[in-house]
């Protein structure tokens, strides 16, 4: 009996692990524009924004970004998120958060590759445009 109950804690706690990282993600997200790639995103002064990719560090390729006009537009923080589990290999959530500062416009450009090969090597890549008022 001993044995089914330390069994059951175990299975109990390496179920609920999990919620928590991705409690912890939505919660990072809450009150903010999630930038679509592909289209014109309009944001207001002082509002923040976020960029939300799927990354797997394990494999070598990581996001990179540049942004085509800094000014008007800040960068926050980012911050990276187990929620597919704490495995060896798992991938994670990646969240940037930004800042519209000032009126203008910028392109955010995301590209997905090994910082050893080269951004031409990019496997992936992501535009977000966005304009602010």
């Amino acid at each position: 009996m001993k044995k089914v109950a330390v069994i059951y804690c175990i299975c109990f706690i390496i179920s609920c692990s999990g919620n928590e990282s991705e409690d912890a993600y939505n919660q990072y997200k809450s009150g903010c524009y999630s930038l679509l790639p592909g289209q014109t995103n309009t944001i207001s002064l002082n509002q923040v924004c976020l960029v939300d990719l799927q990354g797997n560090g394990s494999t070598g390729y990581w996001w990179y970004y540049t942004n085509s006009s800094p000014a008007g537009f800040a960068f926050q923080e980012y911050n990276t998120f187990a929620i597919y589990g704490d495995q060896t290999g798992a991938p994670v959530q990646i969240v940037w958060k930004f800042k519209g500062t000032g009126a203008g416009a910028t392109t955010l450009i995301y590209k997905y590759y090994q910082s050893w090969v080269g951004e031409a090597s990019a496997i992936k890549t992501n535009e977000y445009f966005i304009e602010f008022n």
